[in-house]
Parts: structure tokens; sequence; C-alpha cells
């Protein structure tokens, strides 16, 4: 894949992530934030709820003229 075509796009992602422990083990929300991270990181985690670019971020993407299509308003629904 070439890389100078490339482009990011920033959208909310709905996951559940899988840990190690029942979450009543974490004892603080440092360590549960520390097994998220570790978690999401090593790929234990399942897309399946709500995803999409919410509209503020569409908004920008019309003003810059990123878009080669019109768009009505509001999120970007993806379907998973």
């Amino acid at each position: 894949m070439d890389d100078d075509n490339l482009q990011s796009v920033w959208l909310r992602l709905g996951v559940s992530v899988n840990l190690d422990k029942p979450l009543r083990e974490y004892l603080t929300a440092e360590e549960l934030e520390k097994a998220l991270v570790e978690s999401i990181r090593r790929g234990a985690f399942e897309l399946d709820g709500d995803t999409y670019i919410p509209e503020p971020v569409m908004d920008d993407l019309v003003e810059e003229e990123e878009l080669s299509f019109d768009w009505k308003g509001g999120d970007l629904e993806l379907s998973l």
C-alpha cells in the first residue's frame, strides 16, 4: 500500500475489551486503566457497539472539501 495516499479519519469505536480478571478485582481506577490499555494494545477486544464518525468531524470534512459527495448532516453511522 502506498503511504502517500493514506488519510486518517477520526471516529468513535464501540468495543468490548476483554480483561484478565473480574472488574471487582481492580482496586483503583489507575489499575483498571492500565489493564484496559494493555488489553487494547494486545488486541483483546471486539468491535461490537455503536461505531460512527461524529457530526462535527463530518462537518469539518465537508468544510475542508475532503468529501467527494454531498453530506446532509448528522453522524455517519457504520454498520459492523
